[in-house]
Formats: C-alpha cells, structure tokens, sequence
C-alpha cells in the first residue's frame, strides 16, 4: 500500500484501477488481493466518513466520535 498526493501521480501507475463507485476500503483492498489488481482508493470512493476517518481520510470530528451516524442503521 503507498499514499499517493496527486492524481497524475496515481494515473503514472500502469494499470491502476480507479473505482467509479462507492465501496469500503476493506473490499477495494480484498479485491486487489483477489484478482492480483492494483487499486486506488480515493476519498469519493469511499462511502461514508466513518470509514474516511478510519483510514485517514477525513479529520475525525465530534459526530465521528459520538457514532450518530449509525443512528437507525441497525
């Protein structure tokens, strides 16, 4: 896994696959071990902040930490 800063930077990489929907981290990683791709992550991509401030990807806020949006989800 590399952090990339720039999108020409993740473009120079051969074959990257650039996901155009929204998926969890966990399966963009599980799907790069499954079929041998090389997969980019990005913020858009992913689908909520819960799983952004997992990964670094968003500054984890008060609403982070209470949980509230998971409120009526399960």
């Amino acid at each position: 896994m590399k952090w990339i800063r720039t999108r020409e930077e993740l473009e120079a990489i051969p074959r990257v696959r650039i996901h155009n929907r929204h998926l969890p981290p966990c399966v963009i990683v599980s799907h790069a071990v499954q079929y041998s791709w090389t997969s980019a992550c990005l913020f858009d991509n992913v689908h909520a902040n819960y799983c952004r401030g997992i990964n670094g990807m968003f500054e984890r806020d008060e609403r982070w930490y209470s949980g509230e949006m998971f409120n009526h989800v399960w």
